[in-house]
This record gives C-alpha cells, sequence and structure tokens, in this order.
C-alpha cells in the first residue's frame, strides 16, 4: 500500500497545478447547464476545477406520459 501512495503522492507533486477538484452539479430537468452552474454558485468553481454535471431526466416525459 505504501508503494500505491508513494507514486500517487509523485504524480500529485509533478502536476502543475496539482491535484485536481471535481464539482458534481446537479442539473434539474427544468435547467439549462448554465441555470445549474448558477445554482451551484460559480463562484464556487476555478477555472483549474473539473466539472461533473448529472442531469435529472424525467422519465414520464420521455416515455411520452
Amino acid at each position: 500500500m505504501s508503494n500505491i501512495k508513494s507514486r500517487l503522492a509523485a504524480l500529485e507533486k509533478a502536476s502543475p497545478i496539482g491535484p485536481a477538484i471535481w464539482r458534481r452539479i446537479i442539473q434539474q430537468p427544468d435547467q439549462t447547464e448554465d441555470e445549474a452552474l448558477d445554482v451551484y454558485g460559480r463562484d464556487r468553481i476555478a477555472p483549474t476545477d473539473r466539472l461533473i454535471i448529472r442531469k435529472i431526466v424525467d422519465h414520464a416525459m420521455q416515455i411520452g406520459g
């Protein structure tokens, strides 16, 4: 286990911006991606952050019911 930790530490140290920060954004069915980012708070997201946007899909609307 210590070998993995030392390899991970070496990779993080070699990265010019440090370890990646991932932000999970929830996009509701009635929101655009921009609206979801506004709700999350654009000021909380740094330019170097990576985003995972999870779009909630209303299944009833998909099947026409």
